[in-house]
């Protein structure tokens, strides 16, 4: 038998001596802790407090980890109140060293804080801290328990030691004690004392100021300074939570960061797993926010770092990491752009299959996140992330899912890498749709991505509740956020309204998804855009516009300022931004209310005609074209660069679409140019097994309009595969070829394709009118040549009457007032006539006309010419004058540069008369008008007025929905990181 004063007297002498009983299995130690044991069972009465509390002490600084210190736990819980405040701190402390888990221990320690308040002032510097650290590291205490003591701590801070102060921030810290006033008072102390700080102390510092999320930078920078000196004292441990901290902070000291990533390759084996995740992620902060790192040397001792930590997991961790720590590495990685696919696409879905049930949703998330970051998720390169994490999630059920950062980074890294099943996207929805109320802005917009970078069909009560949220986040989107919902809203094919044109004709006809709420949603983005865009980026703008016009949303005070923001920053734009935006005015029909930013594009395309695509370039021409603004300059550089890049085969230029698009636009613009069509009908011909309906409508148009009638090979080539398509064909389409072989100089192609027509029932009064005029003028061509020589079926009646109908509408003059002019000069020197007249059989309207002769005055404006060569007639002016002929008129055309260079008009009027030799059948009785003529319009109203009435007799096209590419319809590529929650860490 031995007395509990010498057991408590001999453990003490032990521990005194440094004695340490971690793995010793010393039999007089065992001997005297198993007595001491039973003394407390039998005899807990018979140990005074300072005898309780001296041996857990003693125990606790020789690392003893056993049984004992639940029989001190329960002698002592009765007698709290006899306890002082170094009872109370020493107790605490060797529960806390000791690493004491059982719940019966841990509920004395709860008690302590209640019976150490009244006697907070008896308390030592010292007690305070270990009391605080003690509580703090076993969790006993929350923020509210611990406010006294750091009142009293504040209170007397001058007097705590190094550690003491690194200690107290450390426990405020942990248990979450955010109190500002307290951090920045110690902070200041600190400084004060920074010279005695060993690593240990600088850690625990920055550590619980950063987990606080206080920034006090003069610490921050003193702690920097005091480390450097003391680098080789650090422990992995130091160097891990102390650059962690700084990043954490958003501070970045270049020497400081360099030096302690320098220490990682030596110590790499010292590290633990949560270190090496910790020090990459630090690493991958500097890299990412920090200043750019410009010198050569500081870059590679960042990536020397993370190399050695990705060797070391890969060659001895992997299968001891866990799941948070297996994650945050590869977050680290990803946003450091560190390229280590070894990690990424094979240990990591390696790993996370083995530690999944452990894993919880941030940790699933942001495995998904950084595999897709990292450009993987196909088979070989990660696939087997996804199929873990889904497999998870799926079986975990919505419940769980219910932190909104998770949510849209799932949708983002399954949307960005192609991945999930329905059921997969169904739970991610009803997921998102149950917490969007709780989203920030940025959650709303990555989900909307998401949503549509997927090509999600379903889940429209999600994206109307994603819209619902827009303007309750107004002041939190940025201009990527505004950009990115009206992409992802567009490209989901949602519409505000129809076209005004019922048949824009296009490539890939896409579904369009009508929605009530989708106009205001719109509507919400525009006003939420208005005053960000100063800041959106040339990428922002391009995509903006794309989407308002993808979704036929004309709201012109939101264009009107893109158009405004876009002009002066044209530099800044890539070639396919400058081709989305151009397109997107184009395709509202705005584009004429912003004719400086279309002059100040023409400059830039043909300045920098090389970095532009095929798309980019066709869609350029074809915004111009449609839109009916004048450009030769660019086209003419145009041509030259297409023509040249067609003939080299070069992929992105020598397609079905690109010719189809290019050849319309030339047309369309009367810009002649032979070369480029010589190898744009080469092209076609290579391609004519891709082209689409569409495309042979387009190119036979095209080529017709732009007077290309003597390419019988490619008149050929696409009657042979227009009739390989009919039945693909819409009723419009075929109106566009059956019209552009009416131009050709042999009519039996044109009959040939007019039967293939109407081999098949057609509703004429389901056709538009431009597709209707075209009709009547074939049909005329073919009733009145008298070289066709197979049979034309005839039309009923109904159907006869809505051609004619319709091409009188379409063909109707618009009655210009130097029209007007001619005519009364007509007038003047006797030549009867009427204005306007409609000719009932062809249905063709002439400027002025003598019916009883059947001859006819037209007054040529400049859109029967091409653009660049002034005096030749486009293809569309001379099928008219064809079929003029053909119904038996005789016509004088009176050219506008004639009339308008003519002093004497009545010069004029007999010239041209003479030029066609028609007989006036008047007599010239004066020099001179009796009667001043009208004033009439300057030429560029002129040429105007006859664009716009020209521009009724085109049909409409929009090439492919605005830019196609790899990245989906939009034309443009979107790549950010969502934010990504941050692992949890720890210090001591």
């Amino acid at each position: 038998w031995i007395s509990v004063f010498n057991m408590t007297n001999a453990l003490h002498k032990l521990s005194k001596a440094g004695f340490l009983a971690r793995g010793r299995g010393d039999p007089v130690f065992d001997g005297l802790v198993g007595a001491a044991g039973n003394s407390l069972r039998e005899n807990p009465t018979g140990w005074s407090t300072r005898h309780l509390v001296n041996t857990a002490y003693s125990l606790a600084k020789m690392k003893y980890v056993g049984d004992a210190y639940g029989g001190f736990a329960a002698a002592s819980s009765p007698r709290l109140e006899e306890f002082n405040a170094q009872d109370i701190s020493n107790l605490a402390w060797a529960f806390a060293t000791a690493g004491c888990s059982d719940p019966a221990i841990l509920e004395v320690v709860s008690e302590l804080p209640g019976y150490a308040v009244p006697k907070l002032q008896t308390f030592t510097s010292q007690g305070l801290a270990n009391t605080v650290w003690a509580l703090a590291t076993l969790g006993a205490a929350d923020r509210h328990a611990l406010a006294p003591f750091a009142a009293e701590a504040s209170r007397r801070f001058e007097e705590f030691k190094p550690q003491e102060l690194s200690n107290t921030a450390w426990a405020f810290a942990r248990a979450g004690v955010a109190d500002e006033a307290l951090f920045m008072r110690l902070g200041d102390v600190a400084l004060r004392k920074l010279r005695g700080f060993n690593p240990q102390n600088l850690t625990n510092t920055i550590w619980a100021f950063a987990t606080a999320g206080f920034k006090h930078q003069a610490v921050f920078e003193g702690v920097a300074a005091a480390s450097l000196p003391q680098l080789e004292g650090f422990n992995a441990q130091n160097l891990s939570n102390s650059i962690w901290a700084f990043a954490r902070s958003e501070l970045y000291p270049p020497t400081y960061f360099a030096r302690v990533c320098a220490k990682v390759p030596p110590k790499v084996k010292e590290y633990n797993p949560q270190n090496l995740s910790n020090t990459a992620w630090a690493i991958a902060k500097r890299v990412s926010e920090g200043p750019a790192v410009t010198a050569a040397a500081e870059k590679a001792v960042y990536f020397s770092a993370l190399g050695a930590i990705v060797e070391e997991v890969l060659a001895h961790r992997v299968d001891d990491v866990h799941a948070q720590n297996l994650v945050s590495l590869a977050y680290a990685l990803v946003v450091a752009n560190f390229d280590a696919p070894a990690y990424l696409f094979e240990a990591l879905p390696r790993r996370l299959a083995a530690v999944v049930d452990k894993a919880n949703h941030q940790d699933l998330s942001n495995a998904c996140w950084a595999t897709a970051k990292a450009g993987g998720g196909g088979e070989g390169r990660g696939a087997e992330t996804f199929a873990v994490a889904e497999r998870e999630l799926v079986k975990r059920g919505v419940g769980p899912l219910d932190n909104p950062q998770n949510i849209s980074n799932t949708a983002w890294a399954f949307a960005k890498a192609g991945r999930g099943s329905d059921d997969l996207w169904t739970l991610v929805g009803a997921a998102a749709q149950r917490q969007c109320h709780l989203f920030r802005a940025q959650n709303v917009s990555n989900t909307l991505y998401a949503w549509a970078l997927a090509k999600r069909p379903d889940g429209d009560a999600l994206l109307e509740a994603l819209a619902n949220e827009i303007p309750k986040r107004k002041d939190e989107l940025c201009a990527q956020d505004v950009a990115n919902m009206a992409w992802a809203y567009a490209t989901l094919g949602f519409t505000v309204a129809s076209d005004e044109t019922q048949y824009l004709k296009k490539r890939h006809q896409d579904n369009d998804r009508r929605a009530p709420w989708i106009a205001k949603a719109f509507s919400d983005l525009a006003e939420a855009g208005l005053p960000l865009l100063r800041k959106f980026n040339s990428q922002n703008l391009a995509n903006v516009a794309w989407a308002f016009a993808k979704a036929g949303c004309k709201h012109e005070a939101f264009l009107g300022a893109v158009a405004r923001e876009a002009e002066p920053r044209l530099n800044e734009f890539k070639a396919q931004e400058v081709s989305n935006l151009t397109y997107a005015f184009a395709k509202l029909g705005v584009a004429d209310a912003h004719q400086f930013l279309y002059q100040r594009v023409a400059l830039h395309a043909s300045r920098h005609l090389e970095t532009f695509g095929g798309q980019d370039c066709s869609n350029v021409l074809w915004s111009f074209a449609t839109s009916d603004i004048p450009a030769m300059a660019f086209f003419k550089d145009a041509a030259a660069y297409l023509a040249r890049k067609m003939r080299a085969r070069e992929r992105t230029y020598a397609s079905a679409q690109r010719v189809a698009t290019v050849a319309w636009s030339y047309a369309r613009a009367a810009v002649y140019a032979p070369d480029l069509f010589q190898a744009l009908a080469d092209v076609a011909l290579d391609a004519k097994d891709d082209l689409l309906p569409v495309d042979v409508a387009n190119i036979a148009w095209g080529f017709a309009a732009a007077g290309e009638t003597d390419r019988g090979d490619l008149y050929e080539a696409l009657f042979d595969r227009a009739t390989s398509l009919f039945s693909e064909f819409k009723p419009h389409e075929l109106a566009n070829v059956v019209w552009s072989y009416a131009g050709l100089d042999d009519p039996e192609p044109c009959r040939r394709m007019w039967a293939l027509m109407f081999s098949r029932p057609v509703d004429v009064a389901a056709i538009d009118d431009v597709a209707k005029s075209q009709l009547q003028q074939a049909y005329v061509r073919l009733t009145k040549d008298a070289r066709v020589t197979g049979e034309i079926a005839p039309l009923p009646a109904p159907d006869r009457a809505a051609l004619v109908a319709s091409f009188r509408e379409t063909d109707s003059s618009l009655g210009s007032r130097t029209q007007k002019a001619v005519s009364n000069a007509l007038t003047q020197i006797g030549w009867d006539h009427l204005d306007e007249h409609y000719d009932a059989e062809s249905g063709l309207s002439l400027d002025m006309a003598q019916l009883e002769r059947k001859t006819a005055v037209e007054f040529d404006g400049p859109v029967h010419y091409f653009a660049n060569e002034p005096w030749m007639l486009t293809g569309r002016s001379k099928l008219k004058r064809r079929l003029l002929d053909l119904v038996g008129w005789d016509v004088v055309y009176v050219d506008y540069r004639d009339w308008d260079a003519a002093t004497n008009k009545l010069d004029c009027i007999f010239d041209a008369f003479r030029k066609h030799g028609v007989d006036p059948r008047v007599a010239r009785a004066d020099d001179f008008l009796l009667k001043p003529l009208p004033a009439g319009e300057s030429s560029e109203e002129f040429a105007a007025l006859q664009r716009y009435a020209a521009a009724r007799l085109a049909p409409s096209f929009a090439p492919g929905g605005g830019g196609e590419s790899e990245c989906g319809p939009g034309g443009f590529f979107l790549d950010f990181g969502p934010s990504c929650g941050e692992a949890a860490h720890g210090g001591g």
